[in-house]
């Protein structure tokens, strides 16, 4: 496993698409933020990107898109041939989860494998149920199940490096709550957390 300490310049992050129609209205916001990071559920840096804020890629995809997924991890290396370091590799957003990536914990097992080859810190993926809730809870989005927890075996058990685990929280307004959370998927997978989306949310409202 890699070190341990951060490689990110600093904790505060933050998430804005930066393609597409609303690019130029959240590039403002990215800066008004004043992250020391952030990401935008893509693979590749803009042009715009503040140069003052490190960008962190994520390869996202879901299960039926093999072609896209290549392209990707491609288009990462090639962005390192051209001499852009990357401090992080954001994994998969939500495979546990059918409206998001929606892959088998088999599948990102096989792309796990190149992104490892790439050298750069790697992050779990980010699931929506982190710790393997039976119980479809309200922090866990509705998702029940265990995805989470056997990927990490998996990962264990073939050797393969895992550096950070991504983290989502949608709880209830109760930040004891919230803390013990993140206590409890640091004790589970006993490395550093990235909370890479967080909202307090109602969804039975």
């Amino acid at each position: 496993m890699a070190d341990r300490q951060s490689t990110l310049p600093g904790k505060k992050g933050a998430c804005f698409v930066l393609r597409g129609k609303n690019a130029e209205a959240n590039l403002a916001h990215l800066s008004e933020v004043q992250p020391y990071w952030n990401y935008g559920w893509c693979s590749e840096t803009i042009a715009e990107q503040p140069k003052d804020i490190v960008f962190v890629p994520m390869v996202f995809c879901g299960a039926k898109c093999d072609q896209m997924m290549q392209d990707r991890i491609d288009g990462i290396q090639a962005q390192m041939d051209k001499g852009q370091a990357f401090s992080m590799l954001l994994a998969f957003n939500e495979p546990d989860k059918k409206e998001q990536s929606n892959m088998t914990v088999e599948k990102c097992l096989h792309y796990w494998k190149q992104l490892e080859s790439l050298g750069v810190p790697l992050c779990s993926p980010s699931c929506a149920n982190p710790l393997g809730c039976a119980k479809a809870e309200d922090a866990c989005q509705g998702v029940a199940g265990s995805w989470m927890r056997d990927f990490m075996t998996k990962i264990e058990k073939e050797g393969l490096r895992c550096d950070y685990v991504g983290v989502h929280w949608y709880g209830g307004p109760n930040f004891k709550g919230f803390c013990h959370r993140m206590e409890k998927i640091h004790e589970a997978y006993d490395r550093p957390l990235i909370l890479t989306e967080f909202a307090v949310a109602d969804w039975k409202a």
